[in-house]
């Protein structure tokens, strides 16, 4: 993040920020100091990771804060659901002192306690924490009282960090440079490695091999023009250690169509606009990534192929969660037209038979739906996707608008198919 002092400041907006939420009402939302939600578990960490920045007063601050605003001795006393005790937990362990930022680590992060004295029975021992001697910020091991500072760069240390790329876009247009730095810091110095401009030496490859020192070398910005994977290294010549490997994948946009709106897609989940639909790139079953673009209404958009075209085929790839209010739409319906200004349907394909399938399971499933019309020639091409409509009763949420997510709208025509056909018989 570019340094404690940089990831302190991104800490501390996450608890000074406006609580003001966008989109659909989310009801584990709860609990908000600033945009971190107590209310919701997979938080209950963070204000502990000052701690790993030194700053031991922000974290008993924001914890006291958190233990003093967000419990009440109520029946409602509660901020969030209590899933298997999670809140009251926290609770109970920050008013004696630590916290298990990472569970499974064997290590606590230490806060100052609510009570001047704490005794934990543990079988045939017990441990004793008094709060004059207690020092918050500190990571204990829940056994001895060796309670010591956290250093994020151990001189010990000389496994490589991962390099890191400068953009983790995926699309781009035309050519891009991409960066990629690697930098190592043992008590605020650069790490005792050979190094290009204070970086550990970096080794990538374009092909999908794994590098090692026998890989290209950067140096400087690699220049890509095509679709590529990178993948990239660092290497320690003084341990021949190498970092863990990260990798890129980056697909050049093609400009041979243009996408417009009828319907926008909600504004949280509208990756890459337009061109986010005609890209190439397919999001994955898991949406939170990235990659989706999502309605509750239905999606309707129109595609200009820049040229009249014989259609073949158009596709849509949709996304089913119904865990997260996901349903495939009930249909895809195509229409063309010559002058983007009179259609004529072109295309159906009803959804009934694959719903009844996916009805009522809880995984994310991902499709692409594809429609066959006649013979015909056309430059504008209008795909609209049905939305699902109310969730039916059976569903948790039963009445509750569902949504509706795609990530790629492909329009198959004549001469794509021959081009395709002829290289694969020369192969």
């Amino acid at each position: 993040m570019g340094g404690k002092e940089k990831a302190e400041a991104f800490l501390d907006s996450l608890f000074t920020t406006n609580s003001e939420t966008t989109g659909r009402d989310q009801v584990d939302i709860t609990g908000c100091i600033g945009q971190y939600a107590h209310g919701n578990e997979p938080s209950h960490h963070a204000a502990y990771l000052y701690a790993f920045l030194g700053a031991s007063d922000k974290l008993d601050n924001t914890v006291h804060r958190i233990l003093s605003e967000l419990y009440t001795p109520k029946p409602d006393g509660l901020c969030g659901n209590e899933d298997c005790g999670q809140m009251s937990a926290w609770y109970v362990m920050s008013a004696m002192g630590f916290y298990p930022v990472c569970p499974g680590s064997g290590e606590y992060v230490t806060v100052t306690p609510l009570f001047d004295r704490v005794t934990i029975h543990t079988g045939n021992d017990r441990i004793v924490i008094n709060k004059s001697d207690w020092q918050p910020g500190r990571f204990w091991d829940g056994k001895d009282f060796s309670l010591r500072s956290k250093n994020l760069f151990p001189e010990e240390a000389r496994t490589p960090p991962a390099p890191v790329f400068s953009d983790w876009q995926q699309c781009f247009k035309d050519s891009l440079l991409v960066s990629l730095s690697a930098r190592s810091i043992v008590n605020g110095n650069p790490e005792m490695y050979e190094t290009v401009d204070g970086n550990p030496v970096i080794y990538y490859t374009t092909d999908g091999r794994i590098p090692d020192t026998h890989a290209f070398r950067y140096v400087q910005p690699i220049l890509v023009n095509r679709d590529i994977t990178l993948k990239a290294v660092a290497y320690n010549p003084a341990t021949d250690q190498y970092s863990p490997v990260v990798s890129q994948t980056l697909t050049r946009f093609i400009a041979d169509k243009q996408l417009r709106y009828i319907t926008n897609p909600a504004p949280q989940y509208s990756e890459n606009g337009p061109d986010g639909l005609i890209d190439r790139l397919y999001g994955t079953p898991n949406y939170r990534i990235g990659g989706w673009q999502g309605w509750q209404t239905d999606m309707e958009v129109v595609i200009d192929l820049l040229s009249s075209k014989t259609l073949t085929s158009v596709s849509v790839d949709c996304l089913d969660n119904m865990r997260a209010w996901i349903f495939f739409p009930k249909r895809i319906e195509v229409s063309i037209s010559s002058d983007g200004k009179t259609f004529r349907p072109w295309a159906q394909l009803d959804n009934n038979e694959f719903s009844a399938v996916r009805e009522r399971q809880e995984e994310s499933v991902q499709h692409k739906f594809t429609c066959h019309g006649p013979y015909a020639t056309a430059r504008y091409v209008r795909v609209k996707a049905v939305n699902y409509g109310k969730m039916p009763s059976w569903h948790i949420s039963a009445g509750e608008q569902s949504w509706l997510f795609v990530d790629e709208i492909e329009v198959g025509s004549h001469l794509a198919t021959l081009i395709s056909s002829f290289s694969t018989q020369e192969d």
